[in-house]
């Protein structure tokens, strides 16, 4: 308005919502409201060059795929992914990779590589879930799975060693996926979910994915918001969820047209590539989202769900990590036990730990007060052994150096020496392994004529070093302690050659 337009242009509108995740027409409605129109045509365009650039960026990315994952989608070894019914299943081994990237007919014990099953029950990493591990094994040799990856579409690798015996093409044989990290995965995807619908439903329809990452030991969340949650935000949130955990609601799987699913309700994330046909994971009334990971069959199975952290990944981007059945518990429980051992030390009831812990930072609060205030006298009393007075033409000097004395103890004691006399110059020094702080104070009435500020870069070049200040008060450092004598030389002969009138 303050241009003299009535209008946003669409590349506004477009980084409201690409930046900060305001949706559209909550922007058209506000604008409304303030008299301002919004120019849609142009927020289209940038909405598709920025498709453009994700598709452009797949294809960079589909480029640095191992030609051997290519052949093999060519020569028809795909696999079929059985994995939502199964973690157990009878096939066939149709590919052997092994370590040279080379299409081979067996590996043996100790080698490693990667096969490829015509079924498989291993969830190959994607849609920010991680892959599945486990064995894979015949009669006559084991394979254990560390990871699976999908690197181009139908070829899923499984990746991993052979423990003992042979594997071969050709072979028959038992995929087993490890059950209980499966599940920790499963809870922890189903979990998102319900992290994203409580981030909405508290924070505000203005939230949406930004990257997720569904592990078996923890989740983690990345959303649009505009600053960092409250205490009570993130309490209120980690109860809803429970609450919706606790009322053991069914998860349901349901497979639909994209364009049915969406007009549906379902939620789905920009930056996710979706075929014509697409699986909708829904959680009653409160949760709906396309997706193509694992899920359990019904909230309580998550058990329980913790929030570990809540910080900043970028400009209007927030991350939430969590954790979901007994790795949560486990936290939980070693937290609890942490408390205790606090308390037990502290000598007061856990819900006292907070209110004691205060109490002992005031005491050394206090303490560290005393213990200043002490260092302060033994300083004055090493003023008599340790500073010279002298009188300089028409000034009282002060100098001497002191032992392992911090920089801000030489402040105090050049201001204590310093009053003693309207026309005091003090030059004031601590020595500690082999460097040397110094300070160089005049008295207020003087200072117009000795300027501390000056003195102390000529001065500090003696001792291979130099300073700086204001004119009543300077200091500085070096590296040569053993030049302080010479410094005070010539501080001398600076302050012999001027006058006060």
């Amino acid at each position: 308005k303050s241009e003299g337009r009535d209008y946003l242009t669409g590349k506004e509108v477009f980084t409201a919502y690409d930046t900060y995740g305001f949706p559209v027409d909550l922007i058209d409605e506000v604008a409304r409201e303030k008299g301002l129109k919004i120019d849609l045509s142009e927020f289209e365009c940038e909405l598709e060059a920025q498709r453009e650039r994700a598709r452009k960026h797949f294809k960079v990315e589909a480029k640095k795929v191992k030609p051997v994952y290519g052949h093999l989608k060519e020569i028809g070894k795909t696999s079929t992914f059985v994995g939502y019914d199964h973690m157990e299943y009878e096939t066939e081994v149709i590919g052997i990779i092994n370590e040279k990237d080379e299409l081979v007919n067996e590996i043996k014990e100790g080698e490693k590589g990667e096969l490829i099953l015509k079924e498989t029950p291993f969830y190959p990493e994607g849609g920010g879930q991680i892959g599945d591990s486990g064995i894979i094994e015949t009669d006559k040799g084991l394979f254990k799975v560390e990871d699976t990856q999908k690197p181009v579409e139908g070829v899923i690798v499984h990746i991993g060693k052979v423990l003992n015996g042979v594997i071969k093409v050709g072979d028959f044989v038992r995929a087993k996926v490890d059950k209980e990290r499966r599940q920790d995965i499963m809870r922890n995807h189903t979990a998102t979910h319900l992290l994203h619908a409580a981030l909405r439903n508290i924070l505000g329809e203005h939230v949406r994915q930004a990257g997720s990452l569904v592990a078996d030991k923890y989740l983690r969340f990345d959303f649009t918001h505009f600053s960092p949650l409250s205490e009570e935000e993130l309490r209120k949130i980690e109860e809803l969820i429970n609450e919706k955990i606790r009322e053991n609601i069914p998860v349901e799987v349901m497979e639909m047209a994209y364009q049915e699913a969406i007009q549906s309700g379902a939620m789905a994330i920009f930056e996710e590539k979706y075929g014509d046909y697409v699986r909708v994971i829904t959680c009653g009334e409160f949760s709906k989202e396309l997706c193509g990971g694992t899920h359990v069959s019904a909230t309580g199975d998550i058990g329980y769900f913790k929030i570990i952290s809540e910080s900043s990944v970028g400009a209007g981007v927030r991350r939430i990590v969590a954790q979901t059945g007994r790795w949560a518990v486990k936290t939980a429980f070693e937290e609890h036990s942490t408390l205790k051992k606090v308390s037990s030390s502290l000598g007061v009831k856990e819900e006292k730990v907070i209110e004691k812990i205060e109490e002992i930072k005031e005491e050394i609060k206090e303490k560290e007060k005393e213990i200043q205030r002490l260092r302060q006298e033994i300083l004055k009393l090493k003023i008599k052994e340790v500073v010279k007075e002298e009188k300089v033409g028409d000034f009282m000097l002060y100098h001497g150096i002191f032992e392992n004395v911090e920089p801000e103890e030489l402040r105090n004691l050049s201001d204590i020496l310093r009053q003693r006399t309207d026309k005091a110059v003090v030059f004031i020094a601590s020595r500690r392994e082999g460097k040397v702080n110094f300070v160089l104070a005049v008295s207020k009435k003087v200072s117009n004529i000795v300027k501390a500020n000056e003195i102390i870069r000529e001065v500090g070049k003696v001792m291979k070093g130099g300073g700086g200040g204001r004119p009543d008060l300077a200091q500085g450092g070096g590296n040569a302690p053993e030049k302080f004598e010479e410094a005070v030389k010539l501080l001398k002969e600076i302050l012999s050659g001027v006058s006060v009138a």
